[in-house]
């Protein structure tokens, strides 16, 4: 069984969300759970309830992002009314991400930035080649059609397919004792069928622990999987949110609505229906 060893940093905290600070403390350690009609509270553990704390600061850092995005657009826009009804229907966007990365320690920071390259430049070649194709046709020049988004698509899929190595990851952090090596079994017998998935090969020579590895569009990268399931922890408990719901402020009222009904977006999605320009920067290494 948890508990707070003293009060005035909960305090703190607890005045600036405005929700009360007993609350809170018995959401985080005593957290209550409704079984058929009765309502009972468990007992959390240190680590669990070190965990709920981190998952409620990683899960009110995103919805004040993404409040803050939203806020942000309405001002720059002449027609707020346009931001509400329809978004995407006048503006223009940047988008900047880090690009592809392979470091001598490849973490689950890694993956998730690889993940996104390898979305993105599905999307470049299926955007690219597929209006490259039409105006062959318009033309009447011979043209094999093809789609050369589909030679990223299997590692895509054995990143986000069911079963997947998310799928399987996000599994893991909600099961009982979910554990890191745990989760590499998993991987290895769900995904060894893939080309794309390795189980790595430990070498006396390398410095770093390699777990298994991933062929990108960019290269191979191998990953080690220690503190994956921690880094990717971010399970809230009703009785927190409850807790976040009622607050006196309210925009944490507004980031924590009745059911958790925060909206979610998949950013992706919104870009088939855009006219993309692209600046592919290559860096410059100095050796």
């Amino acid at each position: 069984m948890s508990y707070v060893d003293g009060t005035a940093e909960i305090d703190a905290v607890t005045k600036l969300l405005g929700v009360k600070s007993t609350r809170l403390n018995e959401a985080l350690t005593q957290p209550s759970i409704k079984v058929g009609e009765n309502v009972i509270r468990k007992n959390q553990n240190m680590q669990k309830t070190v965990y709920s704390a981190a998952a409620l600061a990683k899960v009110l850092y995103e919805r004040v992002f993404r409040w803050l995005l939203e806020k942000c657009n309405e001002a720059i826009s002449e027609n707020t009314k346009m931001i509400t009804e329809s978004i995407y229907n006048r503006f223009i966007g940047v988008l900047d991400i880090a690009g592809f990365e392979i470091v001598q320690n490849n973490s689950f920071e890694q993956l998730c930035i690889n993940y996104t390259n390898e979305k993105l430049q599905a999307f470049f070649n299926h955007f690219m080649f597929v209006r490259e194709q039409s105006e062959y046709l318009e033309e009447g020049i011979r043209w094999i059609q093809t789609d050369y988004a589909l030679d990223l698509k299997p590692t895509i899929d054995i990143i986000e397919k069911p079963l997947g190595l998310l799928s399987l990851l996000e599994e893991e952090c909600v099961v009982p004792n979910g554990s890191d090596h745990s989760l590499l079994q998993k991987l290895c017998t769900n995904l060894a069928k893939y080309p794309e998935f390795k189980k790595a090969k430990h070498s006396q020579r390398c410095q770093t622990v390699r777990h298994f590895t991933i062929k990108h569009y960019a290269g191979s990268v191998d990953y080690n999987i220690d503190s994956w399931v921690e880094k990717n922890r971010d399970v809230v408990e009703n009785a927190v949110l409850e807790v976040m719901g009622d607050s006196t402020k309210s925009l944490v009222k507004k980031l924590f609505p009745p059911g958790n009904n925060f909206a979610k977006n998949n950013e992706i999605n919104h870009f088939h229906g855009l006219l993309p320009h692209y600046l592919r920067v290559l860096p410059i290494r100095a050796h």
